[in-house]
């Protein structure tokens, strides 16, 4: 499995925003030498190992989460403004929450060689969405990709968004998603 760099770039950015110029620098020296290399390389169109994207997750939390992923799931948000932003946020506007939600796999196709996400349920102003068939993901990266999601509706123009992840396994995730019309 592997995902496109652009997923990572993107919550680098958001955290450069948040937490400073030298919060990138602050991640990267928390990793091990072997995958400095390609930290420092990141490319967006190159596809890289979940184990990779799990290091520099894990680093984010470990040095500006104080071990509590939220950190992760807040810089989801803000990539997903980064991801989503300018144009593509038209997009999200016009179609009602739903029906950008039911794009998600689509979207998600588009950073993961691997894996479905796809929705249990899905109503009006909640659903619960299950991602399968990734590997090595860890808990901070589940907590980014909630953040995306709940990015995502933000971005939709839904006033409050939440993702809120119950179950969670190196391959497996599931989230409860509420939003306010």
């Amino acid at each position: 499995m592997l995902i496109k760099g652009t997923a990572l770039r993107s919550s680098l950015r958001a955290l450069e925003q948040r937490c400073g110029i030298d919060a990138i620098a602050r991640v990267r020296a928390q990793l091990d030498p072997a995958l400095r290399d390609d930290f420092d390389g990141l490319l967006p169109t190159k596809h890289y190992p979940p184990s990779f994207n799990a290091a520099v997750h894990a680093a984010i939390r470990d040095t500006f989460g104080g071990g509590d992923s939220t950190i992760n799931y807040e810089l989801g948000i803000e990539a997903a403004r980064i991801d989503f932003g300018g144009v593509y946020s038209i997009f999200l506007r016009v179609a009602d929450y739903e029906t950008s939600l039911q794009r998600l796999e689509r979207a998600w196709r588009q950073y993961n060689s691997h894996g479905s996400a796809t929705w249990a349920r899905l109503g009006r102003g909640s659903g619960r969405c299950v991602v399968e068939g990734v590997e090595d993901f860890s808990e901070p990266m589940w907590r980014s990709v909630g953040g995306r999601i709940a990015g995502m509706l933000l971005l939709a123009g839904a006033p409050v968004a939440t993702a809120t992840i119950d179950v969670w396994s190196d391959h497996r995730c599931a989230m409860d998603v509420d939003w306010q019309p």
